[in-house]
């Protein structure tokens, strides 16, 4: 019994661990372009302004 219940335990966790790592990575990369965003702006503005604001 306990031999036929652990592949199907198995199998779930491997898609639920691959499902949380494909929104983990969307995540990662949703905030990595807000930082980048945020990043370019802040340099734009002091280029620009010559000041350390950090508005757009």
């Amino acid at each position: 019994m306990k031999n036929n219940e652990k592949p199907e335990v198995n199998s779930k966790d491997t898609s639920n661990v691959t499902k949380s790592y494909k929104s983990h990575i969307k995540n990662i990369l949703r905030n990595l372009k807000r930082i980048i965003n945020m990043a370019g702006c802040v340099m734009l503005f002091k280029i620009i302004k010559g000041s350390k604001d950090k508005k757009c």
